[in-house]
């Protein structure tokens, strides 16, 4: 297994080209726990001082890689026969992959795929069509959310007035049902009081 080491710093090298063979290759370090047999107590350990990658980045490599085996076997398989698709639009498409059906439809990720993969249309496009195709499953436009939002703080803000208003008035009946001359009494009383503990 020593020889999985030294493979995957030459991936490390062409990971523009080729982050699936990574990806593949820390899958099998991470599944296995070969980074014990080489002396580092855990997998993040392994990934910042051999590597130089982030817990977070050797995440987005592994889960990018499960996630296209999952998706489109025959690119992992024959990675060299395809032109890879970038791991952030990857990434970008495993996200929008969990919104199917509760922000966006079957169809909608579709277009993503095709634009993540086949088209190998770079994160930033992805992203866009991902947030109109989530407009669009909602059915509202950004200028329809914007004012549902600003009905909603304003509705906020009669709810709050209205509670204020409320306890105000039970104020007011509190003050007519005491007699104020009866609490400057007490005032008096609990001056005296004070004065006579000094």
């Amino acid at each position: 297994m020593e020889n999985i080491r030294e493979i995957i710093k030459g991936d490390l090298k062409n990971v523009k080209e080729s982050w699936i063979c990574l990806a593949k290759s820390l899958s099998q370090i991470w599944s296995k726990k070969l980074y014990l047999d080489w002396g580092y107590e855990n997998f993040e350990t392994y990934t910042i001082k051999e590597l130089n990658l982030t817990m977070p980045e050797a995440r987005k490599l592994t889960k990018g890689y499960y996630f296209l085996k999952d998706l489109r076997p025959e690119i992992v398989q024959d990675h060299k026969s395809y032109k890879i698709p970038e791991i952030d639009s990857v990434a970008m498409l495993r996200t929008a992959k969990k919104l199917v059906n509760k922000k966006i439809s079957a169809e909608q990720f579709e277009k993503l795929e095709e634009q993540a993969i086949d088209n190998h249309d770079n994160v930033k496009k992805v992203r866009g069509s991902l947030k109109i195709f989530k407009e669009e499953y909602s059915g509202k436009t950004e200028e329809q959310k914007k004012k549902e939002e600003r009905i909603k703080n304003i509705q906020k803000m009669i709810d709050d007035l209205s509670g204020v208003a409320h306890f105000l008035k039970g104020l007011d009946e509190l003050r007519h049902a005491m007699k104020i001359e009866y609490l400057f009494e007490i005032n008096d009383v609990l001056r005296k009081e004070i004065g006579g503990i000094r």
